[in-house]
């Protein structure tokens, strides 16, 4: 954790656990799998109260953990666009 007058911070790794039940998330099944999550959350506060909070979430570690590669469905996205390019 760290702090600067009125903004603090903190970031952990792993910052939490979770496990992936029910519908899934994003469109992915669940099978009931264990994630770690990485992120960090910054704090702006005014007079002693939390005015704003920002959360940044390793979303790519998360989907390597579920077995996506994000990097291979761009790059197939990317060869798919170039054969039928969007007219318009």
């Amino acid at each position: 954790m760290f702090g600067d007058e009125d903004y603090v911070g903190f970031t952990a790794w792993p910052s939490g656990q979770s496990t992936l039940v029910g519908v899934g998330w994003l469109g992915i099944a669940s099978a009931g799998r264990k994630l770690t999550r990485r992120s960090l959350d910054f704090w702006r506060c005014e007079n002693g109260v939390i005015r704003e909070n920002w959360v940044l979430v390793d979303l790519l570690h998360i989907y390597d953990q579920l077995g996506v590669n994000v990097f291979a469905r761009m790059r197939e996205l990317t060869v798919s666009r170039q054969a039928h390019p969007i007219k318009v």
